[in-house]
């Protein structure tokens, strides 16, 4: 029996804004501290979409790994797309996300998805990360568009939101 997935009604335009904005939100504390740019978290959203879009969620999730540093925008958008995708797909287990101090989701860690058992991810382990979207997410076809459909989405607005946060000086 394939997983459940989230029903038509669910509002995945609402979830994608408010990720994206989350992502804006934080990534500005960072550029206050003149960790980057805004222009990085544009194109980083910019390049980790057209992954996504060519190939598929699992590529993506890998791209931003490959980015990630200490605290950068890649650490902030694997929080989110992974918080996505356990919102987005009822697994039998309730999930938990654990952040350790300093990886880039202020306010992030713990999130906990009820159900079950328990199945901690740390998005600072890319194994356990990518685990958890190979097994649970990719499990089921129409899962896996469901959950890219939303990704696409997210870094759509995080990057025009970089871009309008560029334009306006921040």
């Amino acid at each position: 029996m394939a997983p459940a997935i989230v029903a038509s009604t669910e509002n995945i335009d609402q979830k994608a804004m408010l990720a994206a904005g989350r992502v804006l939100a934080a990534a500005q504390g960072q550029i206050s501290a003149n960790m980057y740019k805004i222009a990085d978290v544009e194109n980083l959203a910019t390049k980790g979409l057209g992954v996504v879009l060519e190939q598929g969620i699992y590529a993506g999730l890998l791209f931003f790994y490959s980015k990630k540093k200490d605290t950068t925008p890649a650490q902030l958008m694997i929080g989110e797309l992974l918080k996505l995708s356990i919102d987005l797909v009822p697994a039998l287990n309730s999930v938990r996300i654990d952040a350790e101090p300093g990886g880039g989701l202020p306010g992030r860690g713990g999130d906990l998805v009820p159900a079950l058992n328990s199945v901690r991810i740390d998005p600072n382990k890319s194994l356990d990360a990518l685990g958890y979207l190979a097994k649970t997410v990719c499990a089921d076809l129409r899962q896996t568009i469901w959950v890219k459909t939303v990704w696409e989405q997210t870094l759509t607005y995080v990057r025009y939101g970089a871009k309008a946060l560029e334009k306006a000086g921040g």
